[in-house]
């Protein structure tokens, strides 16, 4: 990505315009920092009301093989952020999460390698999940140090179910490509082709076969009212919470002495190891 290149691009399917992508294009690996937060809001927000559009597709545009490493240490670690901070983070990281789980669009996260955290929070938000066979998705925050947030949780939940959502989040979970198939956390695993660029475009394409078979060729109204009664409960609570009760737990956690000294060792040991970018 260039210096001028957007952390977020956004774009329309050649072969349909109905289809916005959106780009996830933060170099080396897509933390997602507050600028992340608010530049991919900026992009839900502005193709959630094109009328044009019916479906969203999210991708990585990355050099590496990763969809997102998740959530940015920096924002989360309290000697190096504030509480004032931490609120104007996670409040933006929660409105951009409620806008895409409560978009009347068809969206499909279309993931090429690891997603933990905050990019398998965002994955499940959407409406399906296409991934590929060398990929791994969780929220491991547990072993990070960290409560994994609320509205996470209960997200996971309706995706999974209850029993695997505590299995996975008590044992800090990541499973590969064919145990999230199996426990319907994703919808598609893709065999990986020889260059990371034909691999993504046989993702992208899985993608729009997808909306073309469940969304686009259905009348808009069934579509989207359904879908808004189904996620309703969901959306009010996650939108006036996210951003005040849940970002006031973050913050707490966040300042335990308890999380710190973990997330110390964790960044002390990325210090050591310069290629190493777990995340939360």
């Amino acid at each position: 990505m260039s210096a001028e290149s957007p952390v977020v691009a956004i774009d329309r399917h050649s072969e349909d315009e109905r289809i916005a992508i959106l780009t996830l294009q933060k170099e080396p690996v897509n933390s997602m920092s507050l600028a992340f937060w608010e530049a991919l809001q900026t992009a839900v927000e502005k193709v959630n009301g094109d009328e044009t559009v019916r479906c969203i597709v999210f991708q990585s545009g990355l050099k590496k093989n990763v969809f997102t490493a998740g959530m940015d240490f920096q924002e989360l670690y309290a000697p190096s952020t504030s509480q004032e901070r931490l609120h104007k983070f996670w409040g933006t990281a929660s409105k951009c999460l409620v806008a895409i789980y409560g978009s009347k669009k068809l969206t499909i996260a279309a993931i090429a390698g690891a997603c933990p955290a905050g990019g398998c929070c965002l994955s499940l938000c959407c409406d399906a999940r296409m991934i590929t066979e060398d990929c791994s998705m969780g929220l491991n925050e547990v072993a990070l140090g960290m409560p994994v947030p609320q509205y996470w949780i209960m997200r996971m939940k309706e995706v999974i179910g209850f029993r695997e959502t505590e299995r996975m989040l008590l044992q800090s979970l990541m499973p590969k490509a064919q145990e999230l198939l199996k426990i319907g956390m994703v919808d598609l695993v893709v065999p990986l082709e020889k260059e990371l660029a034909q691999t993504r475009a046989k993702l992208m394409s899985c993608a729009v076969a997808h909306a073309k078979n469940f969304c686009l060729d259905f009348p808009e109204l069934g579509f989207v009212d359904t879908k808004m009664k189904m996620r309703k409960p969901l959306y009010d609570a996650w939108l006036i919470g996210g951003p005040t009760e849940e970002a006031e737990d973050v913050w707490q956690a966040c300042k335990d002495e308890r999380t710190v000294a973990a997330l110390t060792k964790v960044m002390q040991s990325l210090q050591k190891k310069p290629k190493a970018k777990a995340k939360l």
